[in-house]
This record gives structure tokens, C-alpha cells and sequence, in this order.
């Protein structure tokens, strides 16, 4: 198992609306060394996420971004969002599998994720 963990910079969210109810959020993460960013893709779709979705780019030696996607349930978006919303710093953190998968091409499969903040105060967020 690798894992990384990153600070995230900024953030979108949207909505969709068509055969099914979704939301997305993208995140993109501080530049670290030379420049290059980790960007997730959390897709909150439906009510059973059995693949948790997987990292590309982790292996080359270039200076493309790091891009990941994640599969939630739908359920999970009202947590993640108001984490992200209320909450700075926050770090993103992904386990992955050493085994380079074929599909897609140059991926590791993910094993977790997490979105998490340093240690905090009681109430701190009033204090903002």
C-alpha cells in the first residue's frame, strides 16, 4: 500500500440533474514540488459505492498533475461539503494499491480516502 496526503488549495461543486441525482466535487491541492498538483474528482452518486475509484499518474517520473477519482454514495456529500465549507486547513488523504491497474491506464486502485483538518478547538469556527 502508498498513500499521500495533500493540502487542499481550492474547490468546486456541482450539481446534476438528469437521469439521476449526482453531485461533484473537484478538488485541487497546493502545488508541491515543481509545481505539481493532485486533482480529485469525489463523485457522490447513488447509495451503493462498492469501487472506490483510483489514482492516475502517481508512478511517472513527469510533472503532470496527480488526477483521482473517488466514488461516494450520495449520501456522504452533506459531510464532505461542510467539512470543506467550514473547516482550514484541509488535507486530503488517499491509500492506494502498489499493483498498477490497466484500467484505466496507469492507476492504482484506491483502498481510502480521507478528508481531514490539524487539531482544533471547540468552537473555533465561531471565531472566523
Amino acid at each position: 500500500m502508498a498513500s499521500i496526503q495533500v493540502e487542499i488549495e481550492s474547490y468546486t461543486v456541482t450539481a446534476y440533474r438528469d437521469i439521476s441525482t449526482r453531485y461533484e466535487i473537484k478538488l485541487i491541492s497546493k502545488a508541491l514540488q515543481h509545481g505539481i498538483r493532485y486533482n480529485a474528482r469525489l463523485i457522490f452518486e447513488g447509495t451503493d459505492a462498492k469501487d472506490k475509484g483510483y489514482i492516475q499518474n502517481v508512478d511517472g517520473l513527469n510533472f503532470d498533475p496527480r488526477n483521482a477519482v473517488v466514488n461516494y454514495d450520495l449520501a456522504d456529500f452533506t459531510g464532505i461539503y461542510q467539512i470543506l465549507s467550514t473547516e482550514s486547513p484541509v488535507f486530503f488523504f488517499i491509500a492506494y494499491e502498489d499493483k498498477v491497474s490497466s484500467s484505466p491506464p496507469n492507476s492504482h486502485r484506491l483502498i481510502q480516502t480521507q478528508l481531514k483538518t490539524n487539531a482544533e478547538i471547540p468552537g473555533d469556527f465561531e471565531k472566523k
